[in-house]
């Protein structure tokens, strides 16, 4: 199916199956609420009739003014029954959406979503998904009333006379194609640039305030602030272009649509005067052709929600149209934590960051990976826990191909601790917990021993009960590291990945992480990171990285001896203490 054409709402309402019963139910009522809805008008029209002609006789006229009072009271009772499980049903298609979204973000490369602005993500998923509940918690008790109910008065005044009715087409068609008309290819595309720049303005907004602290240390307020002024600015216009070209056909269909009484007062009155209907089927008609205004008017108010819904799914399909990591169905048979690189080359969109890279780091040992900025040494990090999938070559862990490996089970088997540790807004107990979410307090403290962080977390206004802030923000760099650390511990996977896991902690700690890593790490396989060659001197090997290149392996001794390039990484790194190691080296063997 082409996705251009297929229609907003029905991908939107493929989320409700869960709901179907609800829907279901509201649509029932609001169909009997239409029948009720009829009523006042067909026994105001016999009531006035009654009253004109002068056969008015009082127990009749008092029997269609109860009848009229019951008929509005149970439409309205229906109405609201139905809008109260048609929003039931909302918010469980908008909870469907989201677990989507969600879903589909955990098996979507990280580049895919790295790809994207800060913004568009909570813009979809918090903002255009919250847009929707109005939309569907009112299309059915809304729409089927709004729009039944004009059929079934017209088709009354088929049956009471048909060219009256035909002129209470007249407005609808007008209305009709008013809409088509604004509706035409570029209404579209000039919504959509309305949308966008909400989601610019978003990410331009979060971008600005999380990094306030270094715009203010480097005096950049004035210019920060002034690219959130541009965005804001582009937003403005943006609206400004949609309404501009909404308004003169809005006024239109607003106007004309529901005026059905200015084209069949003159036409029935012609009728009567040249005698072909009587004073009573006119008084019918001009009354059943009031019943059409209400409806018609909530169809126009109704129309915003259209928009809303073809912009929600827009970039609801987007995220979830993206393309998936190859899932594995059946767990597979590994039979050891060994990892290996063979041949493997990656590279983010165009451009290659890794060039044909192969080792293998045995179960149980330690393997380091260093190398200048740039090299590729995180990269490694995440392809081993599959964050992305290689270009070219196969990433083996315990002799199976990652791709082969469900995502579940390869999660279970490797800890990764990053540079830019990510803490959730919750205590730091239930920060340590993510990594065992049945672990007792006692393992949490122990780990976070281990750690070397328990003496810090005692220190806190809560303790371990303390709330860390958004993404940890109120604790350092070193104190996120070492929260992160602990969760990897409690975790107890067999493969640990520490991508520069050690970078923000103090000389004074580096020591006592070190040990922590060391009894995390006793018999599982380990990987680091590091551009501190102190904390891996005691790797099983080393694997030296140079612009995505492999130019050595070895030994902390074996590289001294024979790699210039870590030579001189190693002497650079001790040089501030007055220590480094001057021999030439032959030149690096891969």
């Amino acid at each position: 199916m082409n996705d251009k054409k297929a229609n907003p709402l029905m991908e939107i309402l493929t989320f409700a199956k869960g709901e179907k019963a609800k829907l279901i139910a509201a649509a029932v009522l609001s169909a009997i609420s239409v029948v009720f809805g009829i009523i006042p008008y067909i026994a105001a029209g016999r009531l006035l009739i009654s009253l004109l002609t002068g056969n008015t006789d009082f127990q009749h006229a008092i029997l269609l003014a109860l009848l009229i009072i019951i008929a509005m009271l149970s439409e309205k009772i229906l109405g609201c029954v139905a809008t109260w499980l048609s929003h039931k049903a909302a918010f469980g298609t908008l909870y469907s959406i989201r677990c989507a979204l969600v879903d589909k973000i955990e098996h979507t490369s990280m580049g895919d979503i790295q790809s994207r602005q800060s913004g568009s993500f909570k813009q979809t998923i918090i903002d255009l998904v919250d847009r929707l509940e109005d939309a569907l918690a009112h299309i059915i008790p809304e729409i089927i009333p709004n729009v039944i109910l004009p059929i079934v008065v017209i088709g009354y005044l088929f049956v009471l006379d048909w060219r009256i009715a035909l002129s209470a087409l007249v407005s609808i068609v007008i209305g009709a194609i008013t809409w088509k008309l604004m509706m035409g290819e570029n209404a579209m595309s000039i919504f959509q640039l309305t949308q966008e720049g909400n989601e610019q303005m978003n990410s331009t907004i979060v971008e600005y305030v999380n990094g306030m602290e270094v715009i203010k240390a480097f005096n950049q307020t004035a210019s920060s602030m002034k690219k959130y002024e541009n965005v804001v600015i582009q937003y403005r216009d943006a609206l400004v272009r949609w309404f501009r070209h909404v308004w003169p056909y809005l006024s239109v269909y607003g106007v004309v649509t529901p005026a059905t009484i200015a084209f069949v007062l003159p036409t029935s009155g012609i009728l009567l005067y040249i005698g072909t209907i009587t004073l009573e089927t006119l008084i019918m008609c001009l009354v059943l052709s009031l019943g059409i205004v209400a409806p018609i008017m909530k169809l126009v108010a109704f129309t915003d929600h259209i928009n809303e819904i073809y912009a929600a799914n827009t970039k609801i399909q987007e995220i979830l149209q993206a393309p998936e990591l190859e899932q594995a169905t059946n767990p597979a048979d590994i039979c050891d934590n060994s990892i290996e690189m063979r041949n493997v080359s990656f590279g983010y969109g165009e451009t290659e960051i890794l060039h044909n890279v192969s080792f293998l780091a045995n179960a149980g040992t330690a393997t380091a990976i260093v190398g200048p900025s740039g090299s590729g040494k995180s990269t490694i990090a995440k392809l081993i826990a599959r964050f992305w999938d290689v270009n070219s070559g196969s990433v083996f862990i315990g002799g199976v191909n990652v791709k082969e490996i469900p995502f579940d089970q390869l999660m279970d088997m490797i800890s990764f601790v990053s540079q830019d540790n990510f803490l959730p807004n919750i205590s730091i107990k239930e920060n340590i917990r993510m990594g065992k979410p049945d672990a007792t307090d006692d393992e949490i403290r122990l780990a976070a021993k281990r750690a070397c962080c328990d003496e810090f977390i005692l220190r806190l206004p809560n303790g371990y009960d303390t709330k860390v802030g958004d993404a940890g923000d109120r604790l350092s760099g070193g104190e996120r590291q070492r929260i992160a650390i602990a969760r990897a511990i409690i975790k107890n996977a067999p493969i640990i990945v520490l991508d520069e896991a050690t970078a923000a902690i103090d000389p004074e700690n580096e020591y006592k992480i070190q040990m922590a890593i060391e009894e995390l790490t006793r018999g599982k396989t380990l990987i680091m990171i590091a551009h501190r060659l102190s904390t891996i001197m005691t790797a099983d090997q080393i694997i030296v990285l140079d612009h995505g290149t492999k130019v050595a392996v070895g030994t902390h001794e074996q590289l001294l001896e024979n790699c210039p390039m870590y030579l001189s990484m190693w002497n650079n790194h001790m040089g501030a203490s007055g220590w480094s190691i001057q021999k030439e080296g032959s030149v690096c063997g891969a």
